[in-house]
């Protein structure tokens, strides 16, 4: 087994590969950066490789695995589907401290981060007419400060 600070990788089975999922606190999911908020995470996803169980490419394994022993028919637990457990779980917790805590809520009773973030998906990236509305509203609210730059108004609106 070698260590380092991306990831554990267990030499003799490339699928028990753990990344340690720890992603940098520059952007908060709130209900209104969600297309800021996807750019950062999905790229750091992509970047470090556990993009895979939120796109659906790496499903989860078999939980168990039979084994035949002379006339016998054995069931035990499939080791890859425990590296896949721990790693989704690792990924839904890492998703999550991407959260306002006002969402967290919202993902908590999902069973993978493939379904957290469709959740997420669901809630902030479908153009809703409430959501739409919320925009509009809060664009109408926008003000430039006196001692704000131009710039950095413009870029609020984005």
């Amino acid at each position: 087994m070698s260590n380092d600070t991306n990831h554990l990788v267990f030499e003799e089975d490339p699928d028990t590969t753990i990344y340690n999922v720890n992603i940098p606190p520059t952007v908060k999911l709130t209900p209104l950066n969600y297309p800021q908020w996807l750019f950062v995470i999905t790229r750091f996803l992509m970047g470090i490789g556990p993009i895979k169980f939120i796109d659906g490419s790496h499903p989860p394994p078999a939980q168990t695995i039979t084994e035949t022993q002379g006339d016998k028919v054995l069931e035990k637990p499939n080791p890859k589907y425990t590296s896949w457990l721990r790693q989704d779980n690792l990924l839904i917790s890492a998703l999550a401290t991407t959260l306002d805590m006002s969402i967290v809520g919202l993902i908590s009773m999902a069973e993978s981060s493939k379904e957290a973030w469709k959740i997420l998906y669901d809630t902030y990236g479908k153009p809703t007419r409430a959501h739409i509305k919320q925009v509009r509203n809060w664009l109408k609210a926008m003000k430039k400060q006196p001692n704000q730059f131009v710039s950095d108004y413009m870029n609020k609106i984005k």
